[in-house]
């Protein structure tokens, strides 16, 4: 898979990831509204969804990345500013997978422990300070 470059020169690059992640910003909030209606449940779902969906996407775009020649531009626009809108957890899932990939099991299991309990132990930590300190 090709590094990530400026192909197109560093501004250029960065508005090609903007209007992606503009367009998956748009796709994640409407998958939100599709599953407003089942209330509380329905956010949990919206966000399993996007996950799925979007670790899926970038799956299939990373193979094609690795097989055929996939642009930068293609690379920035899809890979980086559509799918990394969408969800941050298709980047946690390909990073993953290309240590396995690697033959990097331990580090792999590492990471994913580290991202699971590191993120949801920073959001708790946040929630609670901030509750406390506003009551």
């Amino acid at each position: 898979m090709h590094k990530l470059t400026y192909a197109h020169g560093m501004a250029t690059s960065f508005l090609i990831i903007g209007i992606g992640g503009a367009i998956g910003a748009c796709l994640r909030y409407a998958t939100s509204l599709a599953f407003a209606p089942l209330g509380v449940d329905g956010a949990a779902q919206a966000t399993l969804c996007v996950n799925v969906v979007g670790s899926l996407l970038l799956g299939l775009l990373s193979a094609w990345a690795l097989e055929r020649t996939v642009s930068p531009t293609i690379w920035l626009f899809f890979g980086v500013g559509v799918l990394g809108a969408f969800t941050t957890f298709s980047a946690f899932s390909r990073e993953t997978v290309m240590m396995l990939v690697d033959g990097a099991l331990l580090r792999s299991l590492s990471y994913i422990a580290a991202n699971l309990i590191g993120s949801v132990g920073a959001f708790a930590v946040g929630f609670l300070l901030l509750r406390r300190a506003l009551s």
